[in-house]
C-alpha cells in the first residue's frame, strides 16, 4: 500500500498503524508471519528431519486465519487490491476460500444494466468496491442476492467500508432496515431513482451510485449504518468500480441455474404468444394492416411458422394419448 501510506515504517510506527487503523487485522497477523517468515523454514525442515517438520506443521495447524484466494485478481483495476480485500476478509465471516471478480466496468462495460446482468441471482455474499478520482477506495458488503426493487431491502449483515485514505467499517445499527437499494427499471409512471444505494432514505442515500456508474454521493450519517466517512467528499466521480463474489463455485452454479430458468420461461412465453396471435391471424387486424402495406409475404411466412409450432404440439399430444391408451 505504498501508494497510499508512507511505507516503509519503523517497528513502532507499524505497531501503531495496525493497532489504531486495523484493529481486526490481528486475526491475520499469525498468517502473515507464517507466510513471510516461517514458510521457507518449514519447507527446509521437511527435507531435513521429521522433528523439525513437525514443528512447522504445528505452526500451520494453529493458524486461525487464511486469506481468500483471489481468482483472476489481475483483471481487477483496484490499486493494491490483494491487501485491501484481505483487510476486508478480516472483518467478515466467510466460508468459501475463493473470491473472484464477477463484474468490472473495464471488462463488462460501465452501466447499471451491464452490472446487473453480471451480478443478479449470484447466490453468495458480494463486495461492491470502487475508487474515486481522489484516490479514495470504499464500498459495501452484502449477503443478500441482488435484485431490482423500487424500495430498500433489509440485510443486517451488510456494512459500508472505507479502505483509503483511512480504514473504517460501518456496520448495520439494527435501528433501521434501509440497507440496500437497486433499481434498474425506469418507468415514467413510477418516479424512483435508477441506481444503487445504501442507507439513508430514497433520494438522500448514505452511499449512492448513479445508473451510469460514473458519479456518486456519500454522507456521514444515517440510521441504518454506523456513523463515519465512506467517501471523502459528498459528491465524487467513480474511477474504478467492481463487484467481487465471495460465494465460491456454489454461488456461481446457483446463478447459472437461475439464469437458465429465466431463459426457459422467456422462451415459453414467446411460444404462447405466437399461438395466441395465430388463432386470430387470418381475420385479425394485424394481417389486414400488413396486407395493405404490401407485406403479405411476411405475414404468410409468420403464419406458416406458427402453424408448424401448433402441428408439433398436436403431434406431442397425440403421442401422449397413445401412451395412455397402452
Amino acid at each position: 500500500m505504498s501508494d497510499v501510506y508512507p511505507f516503509p515504517l519503523d517497528s513502532h510506527q507499524m505497531t501503531g498503524y495496525f493497532s489504531f487503523l486495523l484493529p481486526s487485522i490481528g486475526k491475520a497477523l499469525e498468517y502473515f508471519a507464517w507466510f513471510k517468515f516461517l514458510q521457507n523454514k518449514h519447507d527446509e525442515a521437511q527435507d531435513s528431519s521429521k522433528e523439525e517438520a513437525g514443528t512447522g506443521e504445528w505452526i500451520e495447524e494453529r493458524l486461525d486465519f487464511w486469506p481468500p484466494y483471489l481468482l483472476d485478481s489481475d483483471h481487477s483495476k483496484i490499486p493494491e487490491r490483494n491487501s485491501f480485500l484481505w483487510m476486508l476478509a478480516c472483518t467478515i465471516e466467510w466460508n468459501e476460500s475463493t473470491w473472484k471478480v464477477i463484474y468490472a466496468a473495464t471488462t463488462h462495460g460501465r452501466s447499471l444494466n451491464r452490472l446487473t446482468t453480471q451480478i443478479f441471482d449470484y447466490g453468495g455474499p458480494t463486495i461492491l468496491i470502487m475508487s474515486d478520482r481522489n484516490g479514495g477506495i470504499f464500498g459495501a458488503y452484502t449477503t443478500e442476492v441482488w435484485r431490482s426493487k423500487a424500495d430498500f431491502r433489509e440485510d443486517r449483515t451488510a456494512f459500508l467500508f472505507s479502505l483509503a485514505p483511512h480504514f473504517g467499517i460501518y456496520r448495520a445499527t439494527g435501528t433501521d432496515t434501509n440497507h440496500i437499494y437497486l433499481y434498474n427499471n425506469p418507468n415514467p409512471h413510477v418516479q424512483f431513482p435508477v441506481g444503487i444505494g445504501f442507507g439513508g432514505i430514497i433520494r438522500a442515500f448514505r452511499l449512492w451510485i448513479n445508473d451510469d456508474l460514473d458519479r456518486g454521493e456519500s454522507r456521514e450519517i444515517c440510521t441504518s449504518f454506523a456513523r463515519g466517512k465512506v467517501a471523502q467528499a459528498i459528491m465524487f466521480e467513480v474511477y474504478v468500480i467492481e463487484v467481487w463474489g465471495c460465494g465460491g463455485e456454489k454461488a456461481e452454479i446457483e446463478q447459472q441455474r437461475a439464469k437458465a430458468a429465466k431463459d426457459k420461461e422467456i422462451e415459453k412465453r414467446r411460444k404462447v404468444k405466437k399461438e395466441l396471435v395465430m388463432e386470430t391471424w387470418d381475420s385479425g387486424p394485424s394481417k389486414y394492416v400488413m396486407d395493405l402495406a404490401g407485406k403479405t409475404g411476411v405475414s404468410d411466412e409468420f403464419l406458416d411458422d406458427v402453424k408448424k409450432i401448433r402441428k408439433m404440439r398436436e403431434q406431442q399430444k397425440e403421442e401422449q394419448r397413445k401412451k395412455l391408451n397402452k
